[in-house]
């Protein structure tokens, strides 16, 4: 099995522009052959940055 991990950062203040287009495509990414998993995730909230915070403007994909 593969494991992707993509870390994006946006423009400042883009992440909701970007997540919401990444929603909009993710219903054809999981329906692709193989794709188990497609998934986008952010920062906790009040994770302070030592605990490896991305920042406002990062979010993480992760596809299995």
């Amino acid at each position: 099995m593969i494991h992707v991990v993509a870390v994006i950062t946006a423009k400042p203040g883009q992440r909701d522009r970007i997540l919401e287009a990444f929603r909009a495509n993710r219903p054809a990414v999981l329906a692709e052959q193989g794709c188990i998993e497609y998934a986008a995730t952010v920062d906790a909230a009040g994770m302070p940055p030592s605990r490896g915070s991305f920042g406002d403007d990062t979010f993480v994909v992760i596809e299995k």
